[in-house]
């Protein structure tokens, strides 16, 4: 698994439930709310090289 798919990974397992109970709160419609979930984590993953490490 390259260092890209790792830092993804991690930053996914952080905050994938708490971002999902969110969504859902926004919407109120589970379907709408996992499928804003993944976009999400696609761009996440996409983006993940412009993430600085603090």
């Amino acid at each position: 698994m390259g260092s890209e798919s790792m830092a993804t990974e991690q930053v996914w397992d952080h905050l994938s439930e708490k971002l999902r109970t969110f969504l859902f709160s926004c919407v109120s419609d589970e379907q709408v709310a996992e499928d804003l979930l993944q976009e999400t984590g696609r761009r996440i993953h996409n983006g993940i090289d412009g993430i600085n490490d603090v």
